[in-house]
């Protein structure tokens, strides 16, 4: 099955963190220290996004940088996006496999059984 969207092979997760981290701390060089990269590292990434996308995120000035309304809405697309996942990791099978490891360690077989049974049903 061919992708609809062949831009959405090409922006990783990583990017849109980084640009969120931009965005957040209001400029390349504060971004670059809080994820502790170099800043001509963001520079490039952010680059290559604006590049891949067709359009400046950015307006870049003085006093760092603020989102363009292209910039906006990726940002509101991608803080949605990493919600979502948030949520789907959170509530898939990884909680109930984690559960049932811990209700595999308890010494009390009864215990065990209706822990299990009630992580079950859940």
């Amino acid at each position: 099955m061919r992708d609809p969207n062949p831009l959405l092979r090409r922006i990783k997760l990583s990017d849109l963190r980084l640009f969120s981290a931009v965005v957040g701390a209001g400029g390349m060089a504060k971004a670059a220290t809080q994820l502790h990269i170099s800043q001509p590292a963001v520079s490039k990434a952010i680059a290559s996004l604006e590049q891949t996308l067709g359009v400046r995120l950015l307006d870049r000035h003085a006093g760092g940088v603020t989102p363009t309304i292209y910039g906006d809405a990726l940002l509101q697309g991608s803080t949605a996006a990493f919600d979502d996942l948030g949520q789907s990791v959170g509530a898939s099978s990884f909680s109930t496999i984690r559960e049932l490891g811990n209700c595999a360690s308890l010494a009390d077989k009864r215990t065990h059984s209706a822990l299990c049974r009630a992580s079950s049903k859940r």
